[in-house]
């Protein structure tokens, strides 16, 4: 039943399937790998992340590398995705261009990409998305700065020196804290 509806005419569908065939049978490799070649990143990004961890996962991070170096906004955004997902898939990525990116969905995923890591780097980068153009992303760079046990530290700076809205986006990265 779940095999056949990778071939359902319906994107999501078919990556919903990749998802709980993944989940249902983990020896499904060889039904997963053709999946990779999806026309559709988002078939795509659930392929990789089903794949990471076996036996095909240097042609998963080829897949995913495809993605992330699209053209295509929506490919890279469901690589970012991908790599939110992966273990310790973002942790090995350095995501400053995608921060930059002129797609603001691809913005948005490289915060969901963040989320996972701890380092220096990625809280420095969440911060400065409290700057971004796009209030939707400071919403999503602030509750990302939300559950950080130095998020007090983080965005002081930004509360005397941020934009009016940075600072708006602070504050809310401040709530539940003190």
């Amino acid at each position: 039943l779940i095999t056949a509806r990778l071939e359902d005419p319906d994107q999501r569908v078919r990556a919903s399937a990749v998802h709980a065939l993944a989940q249902l049978e983990p020896d499904a490799i060889s039904t997963l790998l053709p999946m990779l070649d999806d026309p559709h990143p988002a078939v795509r990004a659930s392929a990789i992340v089903a794949l990471d961890r076996g036996p095909q996962h240097v042609r998963a991070h080829e897949a995913l590398s495809a993605l992330l170096t699209s053209d295509d906004p929506e490919a890279r955004r469901q690589g970012l995705n991908a790599l939110a997902m992966a273990p310790d898939g973002a942790a090995s990525r350095d995501l400053d261009g995608f921060l930059r990116d002129d797609s603001s969905a691809v913005r948005l995923a490289a915060v969901g990409a963040l989320r996972s890591r701890s380092d220096g780097v990625a809280r420095a980068a969440l911060v400065q998305l409290l700057e971004d153009r796009n209030p939707l992303i400071r919403q999503s760079a602030a509750a990302a700065l939300q559950s950080r046990d130095d998020v007090v530290d983080l965005v002081t700076p930004v509360l005397s020196r941020g934009s009016e809205p940075a600072q708006d986006a602070a504050l809310l990265a401040l709530e539940g804290h003190g």
